[in-house]
């Protein structure tokens, strides 16, 4: 009787864990997206915007994909990205220009009214949903 319950708690657990989704074939990665999203790093060419804007990419097809298969062809995420009580990771990307137009003589600053592309990553290192924060 023991075996029976140890088999299927055991059963349960491997059901219950999540399956992270092969990085095989990405919306972005179709028509020169990969490309625009890549060359436009800091959002200030106005093409990140667009890709999103436009729906070219379904980012619903992104839910349960790894960390590698945002960094391959997202690229890094901005520095900002940030770890909240260890239990998921946020990976912002600039949608809108990252840095607001400098003012007399200081360099560039972070623009906070910046579009923003964040994909919430859990304790597994996947995408378990994404949001497109608008100022």
């Amino acid at each position: 009787m023991k075996s029976i319950c140890f088999f299927f708690i055991l059963f349960i657990i491997s059901c219950s864990t999540a399956v992270k989704k092969e990085c095989i074939s990405v919306d972005i990665s179709k028509h020169g997206l990969l490309e625009k999203w890549r060359a436009d790093s800091t959002g200030c060419l106005g093409d990140r915007l667009q890709i999103i804007k436009d729906g070219q990419v379904d980012l619903n097809e992104w839910i349960g994909f790894g960390v590698e298969c945002l960094e391959n062809t997202l690229g890094n995420p901005d520095p900002i990205y940030s770890i909240r009580d260890q239990t998921y990771t946020d990976y912002v990307y600039f949608v809108t220009c990252k840095y607001s137009p400098p003012f007399l003589d200081q360099d560039s600053i972070i623009n906070s009214e910046a579009t923003l592309l964040v994909m919430h990553l859990d304790m597994s290192h996947q995408v378990y949903r994404y949001s497109v924060v608008t100022p």
